[in-house]
C-alpha cells in the first residue's frame, strides 16, 4: 500500500507500506531494510537541498528580496487564493544616473539602504520582491490599500532623507510609488507592466501615487 509524502508543504511522492496482511516484507533480508532505511534517510537530504535550490534561484543576492521569477509563479497562486491584494510598485528612478554620474558603489549603498528600510517598516505577511534593478514590489495578498499605505509614506519619507555625499555634493533617491489592487481574475503581468509604464513616465518624483484597478 502507498502513501503520500509531503516535505515542506509539498506532495514529493510516496511511501510504499507493507500489507499487513500479506506481510510482504517479511521476506527481506536485513540488509535490505537497512538499505530502504538509508535511501528514505538520502530521499529526505535530497529534499531539502531540492529546496535550498529554489529558494536561491527564487532569490535577489543583492538584497535577499524574492526575483521577478517568484512573483509570476509561486507568489501568483497566493494571490489567487484570496479575493484582493495590494501590489505597490517603488521605483528608484535616479538610480542608473547615480550609477553612471558618480559610482556604483554610492548606486549600491542607497539602494541597500532603500532595501533595508522596505524590510523593516513591511509587515509579516507582506513579501519583498526585487522586480528589476531599479524597482521593488511589495505584494500584500488579501490587503487593502489603506493597509499598506501608511507603510509606504513612511518609507517615503526614510528614503527621502538618505543621503550620500561625495565633496560637498549630496546624493539621493528620487522615487515613485505606485499602488494597486487586484482582483483575483488580474493579469498580474499585464496590470504590473501597466504600473511600471506609469512610474516610468511620471515627472511627479518622491510621491505615492494610487491606480484604480477598474481603470487600468
Amino acid at each position: 500500500m502507498f502513501l503520500p509524502i509531503y516535505y515542506a508543504g509539498k506532495l514529493r511522492g510516496f511511501w510504499l507500506l507493507e500489507d499487513e496482511v500479506t506481510g510482504a516484507f517479511d521476506n527481506m533480508s536485513n540488509e535490505e531494510l537497512v538499505r530502504i532505511k538509508d535511501n528514505i534517510g538520502v530521499f529526505i537530504e535530497n529534499m531539502s537541498m531540492q529546496d535550498a535550490i529554489e529558494l536561491a534561484e527564487n532569490k535577489d543576492k543583492q538584497t535577499g528580496f524574492y526575483n521577478s521569477l517568484y512573483l509570476y509563479s509561486t507568489l501568483r497562486q497566493e494571490m489567487a487564493a484570496v479575493s484582493d491584494s495590494t501590489i505597490a510598485l517603488i521605483s528608484l528612478s535616479n538610480l542608473v544616473d547615480i550609477n553612471n554620474n558618480y559610482s556604483r558603489e554610492i548606486a549600491d549603498k542607497l539602494l541597500l539602504k532603500a532595501a533595508t528600510y522596505l524590510k523593516e517598516l513591511v509587515g509579516p505577511k507582506d513579501i519583498l520582491v526585487r522586480y528589476s534593478g531599479t524597482k521593488f514590489c511589495v505584494v500584500s495578498p488579501g490587503s487593502k490599500i489603506d493597509n499598506i499605505q501608511p507603510v509606504l509614506e513612511r518609507y517615503l519619507s526614510n528614503v527621502k532623507a538618505c543621503i550620500e555625499k561625495i565633496d560637498e555634493k549630496e546624493i539621493a533617491l528620487d522615487v515613485v510609488i505606485i499602488m494597486s489592487e487586484f482582483k483575483t481574475q488580474s493579469n498580474i503581468e499585464k496590470e504590473i507592466n501597466k504600473m511600471v509604464d506609469y512610474a516610468t513616465n511620471s515627472k511627479n518624483k518622491n510621491t505615492i501615487k494610487t491606480l484604480n484597478y477598474q481603470l487600468m
